[in-house]
């Protein structure tokens, strides 16, 4: 074979093999068409226990602030980019999210996040990530209120935490508001139990059964 031919035949070798390469990426393209992903609805945003204190929270602060759940972290808190560092603070966030995020109700600017904690936050592991989860907001200067999972929430008790955080009262929603209009005690969210009304969150007097008071969500 002459070596003139050689440039030729490696030429003509290396189009057939991207051809081959073509027709297979096509293919597997083919195959992925063919058979979709499937899905299916989570039916829920949220578990019941963030259910019932999202309730309470909006009882509580909800004429104050704009409120949103499940929030990325990394649309809370930005890294820098300074050699190498930005990429390492990024991992440290990217999975992570804080279960509710209160936002100033004219601008949106963000004033305060919430996380609600069950018993798995006893966990070491979980300990880790609440840790790195802190020291990001604490980091950027973001207010942390913790609330403990409870059957039933003090609306004052929640208001004045989040305040306290906030630095920031208003004369939307006053203390009293949240208290109970006929004996002055505070106003409770809890889940219904019996009745009726069983399995509904409602807001009531913290003294039943001594006082039956029960507002009104209409």
């Amino acid at each position: 074979m002459s070596r003139a031919l050689l440039p030729i035949l490696f030429l003509v070798f290396a189009a057939l093999l991207i051809l081959l390469l073509a027709y297979s990426l096509s293919k597997r393209r083919g195959r992925r068409i063919e058979q979709p992903l499937a899905y299916k609805s989570r039916r829920r945003l949220f578990t019941p226990a963030e259910t019932a204190f999202l309730y309470a929270l909006e009882k509580a602060v909800g004429k104050d602030y704009r409120i949103f759940g499940k929030v990325r972290l990394a649309d809370i808190v930005d890294t820098e980019v300074y050699r190498g560092v930005g990429d390492k603070a990024f991992s440290l966030i990217a999975f992570k999210h804080v279960d509710f995020l209160l936002c100033d109700r004219r601008d949106s600017s963000i004033l305060c996040a919430v996380e609600l904690d069950d018993r798995t936050h006893r966990s070491e592991k979980r300990r880790i990530k609440d840790a790195e989860k802190e020291y990001a907001l604490n980091s950027a200067a973001v207010p942390l209120v913790r609330f403990a999972v409870d059957s039933s929430y003090r609306l004052n008790e929640i208001r004045n935490k989040i305040l306290d955080k906030t630095e920031r009262a208003t004369a939307a929603q006053t203390p009293s508001d949240l208290l109970c209009p006929r004996c002055g005690a505070d106003q409770v969210a809890r889940l219904a139990k019996a009745g009726v009304h069983r399995g509904k969150l409602f807001v009531g007097c913290s003294n039943y059964p001594e006082c039956r008071f029960i507002l009104s969500d209409h």
